[in-house]
This record gives C-alpha cells, sequence and structure tokens, in this order.
C-alpha cells in the first residue's frame, strides 16, 4: 500500500473500531504487546519521517495545481498531496475548498499519520465539522499488527464513526488465516462503546462464529465478550468442548463464566469472578454439574482466596477449597501433578501488629479426599486458634537483653469426637535472651519456659486437664571468616561459618498429654541449631545435647551473587531421649549427619544436594538433588532425584523430569515423566508440542497418568487437550498453557 494519510483526527477512527471488534468478540484481557507480532517480520505501517508542522497549517503540492476564485477552491493533479499536521492525503486529483473546509478525492486515496496507513478509491471530508465518507477503503496499523478492509467509512462528527462490510485480521497480508468480518459497525468514543451487527469469525475462509449483535468498549482496556472454545477429551469424561464468556464488570472487577460440556457426563458450569479494591482483592472459582451421567448425583466444587488489609497494621486473608465428593479432584484434575492431595484446606486469618505488639487468630478445617484415609485418622480442626505476642523492639530495658512473651489459645475439633481426643490448649512461651554480636562471631545464650495447659474431651478414663512446664536453655555460639579466592574467577571471596548449639531440656513425662498437630520434625540442616525436635505444642523433647555445623560459600564481592555453598553438620547427645511419640527412648549418641550443596553457575544451571545418613548404620541414608537449567535461548530442562533406605530396604525411590526445548524459531517440544523408581512405575507422563506464527499459535498436549482411585492402582487415565491461539482474538482456552507452566518449572512463553 502506498503511502497516505488522514485529514483530521477522524481519520484514525478505523484503528478503534478494528480492534473493538477483535477484543469485544475474543474478549482479549489485555492489549495486545509488540513482542506478541515478533513472528511476523517487519511493522505492517513503515515509519513517518516527523515534520514537527503545526496542526492548522495546510499545505499541499502536485505536479499540476489551479485555484478557482469564484468557488474558492484548489484543484491538484498528478502525485497530488494534501497536509495538515503530521497527516497527509494523497491521491492522482485532490480538490481543496477554502469555504467550506472540505477535501474531496477521487482515482485512489491514501491517507497517512503515523502508525496508521488507510486507501481508498474516492472520499470527501469536512475538515470543519469532522464528518466525511471514503469508500471501498483498506487499512493497516501499527498497533495490534490490525490491517483489513471496509466498503463505506462515515465520520459522524469528532467521536462517532460508522463502517460498513468491515474485516479485520492480525495475519500478515495474503497470509490471512482467520478473519472477521460485520456487516456495520458503529463506535461512540464519547459513550465509551461501540456495536456491531452481524459479526463473524471465518477460519481458513470457513465461518466458524457468529454473533448478530455484539456491544464492545472502545480502547485498550480488557473487553467483554466470547472467547473462543477449548476441545479436548479424556478416558473419565469423553469429549469435551467448552465456550468461555469473559465479562468486564469494572476496571477492578471481572468474570469469565465458561460452559463446558463432557460427552459422558453432561454440562458444567464454570465461573471465575476476580476483584481489586485499594483494601481487598482476590478471587472465586467455582463450577457446577447437574445430575453428572457417570456419578449419578450433582457435582461442585469452589476454590476462594481473599486478601484484605487496613492501614498498616491489620491483615486478614481467607482460602477455601472444597468439592462436592472426594471424587471430584480425581475426575475433573487437568495438572500434570494429578490428584495428589489427600486433604483440601479451608483457613481464615486476622493478623494485627504493632510496635512491640502482635495479635492473630485463625479457623481451620479440612476435607478429605484421599478415600484411603479412616475417619479416625483425618486431621482435626482449630475452631479457632488466638495467638498473642509480645516482643519488644528494644524500646523497653537494657540494649543488651532481648525478651519475648508468646501465648496461643486453640480449641481443636473433629468429626469423630467419640474416638478422638478434642478440647482445648493453652500455651505460652516466655524468652531471655543475651545476643551479643561481632563483625566475625555471635555468641548468645537464652533460657525460655514454656507452659501448657489443657481442658479437654477424652475417651476412656484419661485426664481431662493436663498441663506441662518446663524450661529451655540454649546457647547459640558462630564465627565468620573469609579470604579471597579463585575458585569461579577474579573478585570472589569465600567464607568459612563454623557454628556450635548447646541445649538443655530437663525431662517432663508427657504421655498424658494429646497429640494434636505434634509430629517429628525432618532433620535438616536448620534444624539442628533449633530448640525443639518436634512440631506443635504438645511435646518438648528432652536434650542435653550439643549441634556443630560449618558452611563455606563463594561469594561474588561486586554483585553479591552466590556461586557456591556447602553445609554440613550433626548433633552430639549426651543422655537418651525419652520424650518420643513411641514411648520409646532413643538411645543413639550421635545423630544423623546432615550435608547441603548447592551450585548457581552465571549461564543458567543450578544443581542441589541434601542428604543425611545415619553414622550408626550406614544402611540408614536418604538425599534428594536437583537439577536446573535455564538456557538463554529458551531452554528449560528440570530434573530430581529422591531415596530414602532403612536397614538396607528402600522406603522410597522416585524422580521426575520436564524439559521446554526450543525447535527452531516457530516450534517448541516439551516433555516430563515422574517415576516410582520403587514398584518400576511411571505415574505421570505427558509429551506436547507448540508452533507459533505470525498471527497464531497451535499447542497440543497428552498426558498420561496414574489412576490412585482406580482397583488395584493400577488403571491409567488419559487426555489431551489442543489450543488454537488467534493472536488478536484471545487463546483457546489456558489448560494447555497453564499445564506446561506447571509441570516445566521456570517455563513462560518466548513472546
Amino acid at each position: 500500500m502506498d503511502s497516505g494519510y488522514p485529514l483530521n483526527s477522524a481519520g484514525a477512527r478505523p484503528l478503534a473500531t478494528a480492534a473493538g471488534i477483535v477484543i469485544g468478540l475474543a474478549a482479549s484481557p489485555a492489549a495486545a504487546q509488540s513482542g506478541d507480532w515478533a513472528y511476523c517480520g517487519g511493522p505492517l505501517v513503515a515509519p513517518m519521517p516527523s515534520t514537527n508542522a503545526p496542526k492548522d497549517t495546510v499545505t499541499g503540492e502536485a505536479d499540476r495545481g489551479s485555484y478557482n476564485a469564484a468557488s474558492s477552491s484548489y484543484t491538484f493533479v498528478g502525485n497530488a498531496t494534501f497536509r495538515r499536521g503530521d497527516r497527509q492525503i494523497s491521491g492522482e486529483r485532490l480538490e481543496y475548498n477554502q469555504k467550506t473546509d472540505t477535501v474531496r478525492g477521487d482515482g485512489g486515496l491514501r491517507l497517512r499519520e503515523p502508525g496508521v496507513a488507510v486507501a481508498a478509491s474516492r472520499g470527501e471530508f469536512r475538515l470543519a465539522e469532522d464528518t466525511g465518507e471514503a469508500e471501498d477503503v483498506e487499512y493497516r496499523f501499527a498497533t495490534g499488527h490490525l490491517h483489513g478492509d471496509a466498503a463505506r467509512m462515515s465520520l459522524l462528527g469528532e467521536e462517532r464513526t460508522r463502517y460498513q462490510d468491515v474485516t479485520v485480521t492480525t495475519c500478515n497480508p495474503g497470509e490471512e488465516l482467520w478473519e472477521l468480518r460485520a456487516t456495520e459497525v458503529t463506535v461512540d468514543e464519547a459513550a465509551g462503546f461501540g456495536d456491531a451487527w452481524n459479526a463473524r469469525l471465518a477460519l481458513g475462509g470457513v465461518p466458524v462464529a457468529y454473533t448478530p449483535w455484539l456491544r464492545f468498549p472502545v480502547g485498550r482496556e480488557r473487553q467483554t465478550g466470547l472467547l473462543a472454545p477449548t476441545i479436548g477429551g479424556s478416558g473419565d469424561n469423553g469429549f469435551q468442548a467448552s465456550t468461555p464468556f469473559y465479562w468486564n464488570i469494572a476496571p477492578n472487577y471481572d468474570a469469565t463464566i465458561t460452559p463446558t460440556h463432557f460427552a459422558d457426563r453432561g454440562t458444567m458450569l464454570g465461573t471465575e469472578f476476580r476483584y481489586l479494591e485499594p483494601w481487598i482483592q482476590g478471587t472465586v472459582r467455582s463450577s457446577y454439574l447437574p445430575s453428572d451421567s457417570e456419578f449419578g448425583e450433582d457435582r461442585w466444587s469452589i476454590n476462594q482466596e481473599h486478601r484484605m488489609r487496613l492501614g498498616e497494621r491489620f491483615r486478614a486473608e481467607l482460602d477455601q477449597q472444597r468439592v462436592s465428593d472426594a471424587e471430584y479432584p480425581d475426575d475433573f484434575d487437568t495438572s500434570f501433578d494429578g490428584n495428589t492431595e489427600r486433604f483440601l484446606e479451608s483457613e481464615g486469618r486476622a493478623t494485627w501488629s504493632a510496635a512491640d505488639w502482635s495479635a492473630s487468630a485463625r479457623a481451620q478445617s479440612w476435607q478429605t479426599v484421599d478415600q484411603t484415609i479412616a475417619p479416625i485418622n483425618q486431621p482435626l480442626a482449630r475452631e479457632p486458634s488466638v495467638r498473642f505476642r509480645y516482643d519488644p523492639v528494644q524500646t523497653l530495658g537494657p540494649r543488651w537483653l532481648d525478651y519475648s512473651l508468646e501465648t496461643e489459645a486453640t480449641r481443636f475439633t473433629h468429626r469423630v469426637e467419640s474416638q478422638r481426643d478434642t478440647g482445648d490448649r493453652l500455651d505460652t512461651t516466655a524468652r531471655l535472651s543475651l545476643p551479643y554480636e561481632r563483625l566475625s562471631y555471635f555468641v548468645e545464650p537464652s533460657v525460655s519456659l514454656r507452659h501448657t495447659q489443657y481442658d479437654l474431651d477424652r475417651p476412656g478414663n484419661q485426664p481431662e486437664q493436663p498441663d506441662r512446664t518446663v524450661p529451655i536453655y540454649s546457647l547459640d555460639t558462630g564465627l565468620f571468616l573469609e579470604r579471597e579466592a579463585a575458585l569461579f574467577g577474579d573478585n570472589i571471596k569465600q567464607t568459612l561459618e563454623p557454628r556450635l548449639f548447646f541445649l538443655y531440656v530437663p525431662e517432663r513425662d508427657q504421655q498424658e498429654l494429646p497429640r494434636f498437630d505434634t509430629q517429628r520434625a525432618q532433620l535438616t540442616f536448620s534444624q539442628l541449631f533449633r530448640e525443639d525436635r518436634f512440631t506443635g505444642a504438645d511435646r518438648v523433647g528432652d536434650a542435653q545435647r550439643s549441634s556443630w555445623g560449618v558452611t563455606t560459600r563463594w561469594i561474588d564481592n561486586s554483585s553479591g551473587r552466590e556461586y557456591a555453598s556447602l553445609s554440613g553438620g550433626g548433633i552430639v547427645h549426651y543422655d537418651e531421649r525419652d520424650v518420643t511419640l513411641s514411648n520409646e527412648p532413643e538411645t543413639d549418641d550421635l545423630s544423623e549427619l546432615v550435608g547441603e550443596a548447592e551450585l548457581n553457575l552465571p549461564r543458567g544451571l543450578n544443581a542441589r544436594l541434601d542428604g543425611l545418613i545415619d553414622p550408626n548404620n550406614t544402611a540408614n541414608y536418604e538425599w534428594q538433588s536437583t537439577l536446573r537449567y535455564r538456557g538463554s535461548e529458551g531452554v528449560i530442562l528440570n530434573g530430581r532425584y529422591r531415596t530414602r533406605e532403612r536397614d538396607g530396604q528402600t522406603l522410597r525411590e522416585n524422580a521426575n523430569a520436564s524439559a521446554a526445548i526450543p525447535l527452531g524459531r516457530r516450534w517448541t517440544a516439551f516433555g516430563g515423566a515422574r517415576f516410582d523408581l520403587v514398584d518400576n512405575e511411571t505415574e505421570a507422563a505427558f509429551t506436547g508440542i507448540q508452533y507459533e506464527a505470525c498471527c497464531y499459535a497451535v499447542r497440543g498436549v497428552y498426558r498420561s497418568t496414574l489412576d490412585p482411585a482406580a482397583q488395584g492402582g493400577t488403571e491409567r487415565e488419559n487426555a489431551f487437550m489442543i489450543q488454537f491461539e488467534l493472536k488478536g482474538l484471545g487463546g483457546v482456552g489456558d489448560e494447555v498453557t497453564s499445564l506446561f507452566r506447571d509441570a516445566v518449572p521456570g517455563y513462560r512463553r518466548r513472546y
């Protein structure tokens, strides 16, 4: 298309109209970014040279020109060009009437302004009234990579435009895989909306969607409208298809409503509502399937997240996950991990904090979705739990003294209270320490007193108001040494950080106390320096021990980047431990030896190794290794291996791997698998492919997962999904790209 540009701002109206149709039908949640068109080559509209001419300055040039004094009109013939500011209109013949401020042309017009190019067979523009008409219009826009045509364009005023027989696409000219056409479109920019009649979407010239009328907002904001459908299928549900509808309720509210038809089950209605206020934000996702043909009952789910902030001191959060039945996650899950959760959590939290004081409250309950767990073994609910903490920020007392007081009151309930301990627990800890810190070392002795009181409803004849009071004494010491090193190049320092931790906790008989939320903490390097080997308040482990550890790091002096680190340590016990979960004492003098190693190389390679080994029995060990690679060309590789051995028996051995590998500029291959090496089974696997072109992208994925609900646990569930994205029209659903992001950590779309 030859260069040319319109006479006034109304000449740019086709951009608003075309973009409005596209976004209105497709409900693209955000305006297109320049990266979306990275596969299209050069821009549709060549850059214009800057003129810096005043907007009220009118100039004209041509091979020949004449002036009619009677009509006060100019006629330009042969390579005629008419300019006003940075806009121009050109053609073989142009007429400008000075009295009416009108430009008329025929024999081919070319209108041009920065980022816009329009061609028409003929047209007339009344500049003073901001009105006009043009016929046989073709347009191109740099923004959004839009182009198309219209039989007629009418300017109805400064902010109103009408088009007839409009087409629009974001594909390169001559490669129009998809195209949108409407018989008539009216845009009212003052009112902020447009109306389209008889809008049709065609793929490869074949009509695939139609709506008789559509109202859409005008501009680059999120738009209300239909999304293209998602198609897929699985063994549990059969063929499925969904047609999402996006509703832009307000700038800070929106909703996506998605009816999905499952061939073997019926039609499910899914909704996602999002809101954002200065003091609160959240998302509510829900689904409802009436009379599931396979299950025989109504099915539903809800997953909501809310975050509130009032001032600088108050925070509140609410998270809820609930389903109609335990089989729902397995029947309708589309993630790579499958249904790995055993419980669905619902929790509400509120916190308040000042300089020295903080308070929080929470309520927590669970829904069991693992059908192999008996009701008596399901977790207890907290209804509620309230915590207060006083931790002065050196505002009172000597500056070398730290002290704090924390208390928590919790009521525990259970669905089978006749068989489980339930009731109230009050746990209070007072702590006093004397920290002494210098650049190269620190010493911190401390003493704590912990008291826990219960008021219980218990089966049998056990005490209903047991209590426990225990003091805790500790001494934490460490050094920080450093030197220049050349292991990773110049300007690198290596640190050496030895640490010793002494702990004494006298034994207290705790067999009469319930076990509400207490477990043995997993031994890790950081766990070596904790004051209790249990989680929760129901047990405080007796201890006469010293913990040792040493860490060395290689750090870039300029950036502070840590290239590598090594840590190792263990515990020496001076007496047996009588407070255990099994009521059998622990007699080993040495704990497992714990080690950690991590490597971070500048070119995107990260490797980590965590492990422990029992020096009393080297057949007892466990370790985990992870490898991550993020290449500059978009290559992503992930791998993990875990194993656990006890007395020569493998209790756990599994591995997983995932990858995203670009195959040239347009193709990307995906793959991943999870393996149970003890049972020699592939728990889950997927393969995927993506092709991304100028104005569209095609993605497909096939996954196979082990169905834990099947008899014998060996049946596999197979599913496939296809996503066909029309750029500028939005994507065909979001499930495929979501699976790629979840299954390949670190993956992001290249554009």
